[in-house]
């Protein structure tokens, strides 16, 4: 028996720590069919690390704040605390090279929405200023309103899966070039399949969808979340959601940023004030800079599991 229940407790503590914390089996914020980059072609791309473990992708917009989904920061209807995550910017390869800030505060829309996807993107604000370098940019953000045309080229960014069978982060930043869809025809596909499959799909005018319709092969997937949509170097979407990865028949959606351009703005006014560096700092020292990521959890479970067979 107690063998059993040994298997049973590996069994249970590798799920749970490989699992994605934020995709489910279907609606993922899901780059499919895309070519290795380099990071100085898009310097403003980053990564978002929650307790040492990769999280999602980001746009750098200002020295001191970048831009990415709220989902990547929701839990239980509430927000993670920022002590739990820091951003690594200036590196196309994952978990190493580059620059790691913490977080000092996460902002998200009143009208934040996660049922729906509706008005997910948040504004993070740094512990210290990024200085910008070849690899460190700062991106373009439409203004209020803007809209990109039906059928253009647009470039998805991130560390996400490469493959709807691999269900890890790319080592390696990747972009994949899709064109953008019809929101009313993108808000009819989905429609279809809330019916069929009894799940909530609604697309709103907060929302830009991308994607190669009636093709497939080419998106972004599971780790892209939060990070740049963009047409002509400009971030006019945050990676968001959609039905399953590179669907023929469902394109991307991600968060249109025109739709939140005053609301960004006032919100890197509202909160870049020198003086919270120093309260960041001493909230990142009682927190730990470096929380146990999950492979240490995993270990960690392993050694006290076998020392309470050895002493049992």
């Amino acid at each position: 028996m107690w063998l059993l229940n040994f298997v049973v407790m590996v069994i249970a503590s590798t799920i749970l720590c490989l699992s994605p914390s934020f995709a489910t089996e279907e609606l993922v914020a899901l780059i499919i069919g895309g070519t290795n980059t380099d990071i100085e072609r898009y310097p403003y791309t980053v990564q978002i690390y929650r307790n040492s473990d990769f999280k999602c992708g980001g746009s750098l917009i200002s020295h001191r704040h970048v831009l990415s989904a709220a989902h990547c920061f929701f839990k239980n209807n509430g927000i993670i605390s920022p002590v739990h995550f820091t951003v690594r910017a200036g590196t196309s390869k994952l978990n190493t090279g580059g620059t790691e800030v913490a977080v000092y505060q996460i902002i998200v829309p009143d009208r934040y929405n996660p049922k729906i996807s509706d008005n997910d993107l948040a504004v993070l604000v740094l512990c210290s200023k990024l200085a910008t370098s070849a690899s460190i940019g700062i991106v373009t953000i439409p203004r209020q309103g803007y809209e990109v045309p039906d059928n253009s080229a647009v470039t998805y960014v991130g560390w996400g899966s490469t493959s709807v069978q691999i269900s890890q982060p790319s080592q390696i930043l990747q972009s994949v070039t899709v064109f953008t869809v019809s929101r009313h025809v993108c808000a009819e596909r989905y429609a279809r399949q809330e019916v069929s499959s009894g799940r909530v799909m609604v697309v709103t005018h907060n929302m830009i969808c991308a994607g190669l319709l009636d093709i497939g092969g080419k998106d972004a997937c599971q780790w892209d979340s939060g990070g740049p949509l963009l047409f002509n170097n400009t971030l006019v979407g945050i990676i968001s959601w959609g039905y399953q990865c590179a669907h023929s028949n469902f394109p991307g959606v991600a968060t249109r940023v025109s739709s939140f351009y005053r609301w960004i703005h006032e919100t890197m006014a509202n909160y870049n004030a020198d003086e919270l560096i120093g309260v960041c700092t001493s909230q990142k020292s009682a927190a730990g800079r470096n929380p146990m990521n999950c492979r240490g959890r995993l270990y960690l479970t392993y050694l006290l599991i076998i020392y309470s067979l050895i002493f049992k």
